[in-house]
């Protein structure tokens, strides 16, 4: 768990929701991400399939977490060599 000051962080993307369903693979290219918890879709050159990190990172104080309502990954609806390879997050407080 990351501290700061003694004040553990929350992870607020933890249970985040997708906007959309992730678009399906090309036939061959792997079964697709595993689950919801990834931002960032790196298609390797040749026969490895895609792989699927989680780039951004939405971290809350003690304070600040109950006011979490929210997290989101808004999903791309292409996968094209020449835009971006990034699915951007945020959360809603209140």
């Amino acid at each position: 768990m990351l501290v700061v000051d003694g004040d553990p962080l929350h992870n607020a993307l933890a249970g985040a929701v997708e906007t959309r369903a992730a678009k399906p693979e090309t036939p061959g290219q792997g079964p697709g991400p595993a689950s919801a918890q990834w931002t960032h879709r790196y298609n390797p050159p040749g026969a490895a399939p895609p792989v699927y990190e989680l780039f951004d990172h939405i971290w809350l104080s003690s304070a600040l977490a109950p006011s979490l309502r929210s997290a989101h990954i808004d999903r791309r609806t292409k996968h094209g060599g020449d835009g971006s390879d990034h699915d951007p997050a945020w959360v809603v407080l209140e």
